[in-house]
């Protein structure tokens, strides 16, 4: 038990590092703040930022096809943890540049789950969590509190990371067999807390996505903002070849915003109203 026995590859990155995270995350975390990642904390005093190869992310936003089952899987995320879109992924242009390196399994942002096999159903363990009043799960000294008594022992013991009891028994994370991989099998490492600004970040919305049956890659569209520090979402919804496209008009002066047309892969606009010229150009 214990670090892994695996060799951390940096050389992984070489193209730069990225990730994804729902339309609530990113406003929660990522719009507006100076740095991006969890923390400072006592086990990381310069925070930690999980992230994949960048390629590792744009093979996975490609094998899903515009299906956020699909995307939640090969990203090794639980059911729903994008929501409904869109999403939005963020790059990381030099991760090198912020102490890049293999996890530990003490990061602030890691559960119980970190660097647990799923089994040939592609399913984790069954655990049964302590909830609190408001009937979320219950963290405790940076860790998930699991109901030992309510849970099977034997998918407690399939755990790989760190976790409480209700009993208040700590277990140590057991990376022995954790080669830097999710569980949907993409390479991750992670960061310092990275400053949110152009010099280091690129931002990126993605949208069009659906379930399963009622999921289209053609209905693909990407955003890209050259701004760090996006601006509000206008309320103005613009309807795109049957794509529902928040547009993130703004009219603040230098926010460069193109929109890229996933069906033919071009840059359709560049202008300060960008999403509002994109509408206008889609449906002459």
């Amino acid at each position: 038990m214990g670090k892994s026995k695996f060799k951390f590859n940096s050389e992984e990155f070489k193209s730069g590092a990225s990730y994804l995270v729902s339309d609530g995350a990113y406003r929660l975390f990522v719009r507006g703040r100076s740095l991006l990642g969890r923390g400072p904390d006592k086990h990381d005093k310069n925070g930690n930022l999980f992230c994949s190869p960048s390629e590792d992310i744009n093979q996975a936003i490609k094998k899903s096809g515009g299906d956020l089952d699909k995307l939640e899987k090969i990203l090794g995320f639980p059911p729903r943890y994008l929501g409904d879109g869109p999403i939005h992924r963020v790059d990381i242009k030099v991760p090198q540049n912020h102490n890049l390196r293999g996890a530990t399994g003490y990061e602030s942002s890691v559960n119980c789950f970190f660097a647990t096999p799923p089994d040939e159903k592609g399913n984790l363990p069954e655990i049964i969590f302590v909830k609190d009043k408001d009937g979320r799960v219950l963290w405790k000294d940076d860790c998930q509190v699991i109901d030992a008594e309510k849970t099977d022992p034997n998918e407690l013991k399939k755990l790989k990371g760190r976790y409480k009891t209700d009993k208040g028994v700590f277990h140590k994370p057991d990376l022995s067999e954790y080669d830097y991989r999710t569980s949907g099998g993409l390479y991750e490492g992670v960061l310092n807390n990275v400053p949110n600004t152009f010099e280091n970040v690129s931002h990126y919305i993605i949208g069009g996505w659906a379930r399963g049956k009622d999921a289209n890659k053609e209905k693909l569209y990407t955003i890209v903002s050259k701004r760090p520090f996006a601006p509000e979402t206008s309320k103005e919804v613009n309807k795109v070849n049957n794509i529902t496209l928040n547009s993130d008009t703004t009219k603040r002066n230098n926010h460069s915003v193109y929109i890229i047309d996933n069906t033919t892969k071009t840059k359709v606009s560049t202008a300060t109203q960008g999403a509002t010229k994109f509408a206008r150009t889609r449906k002459k």
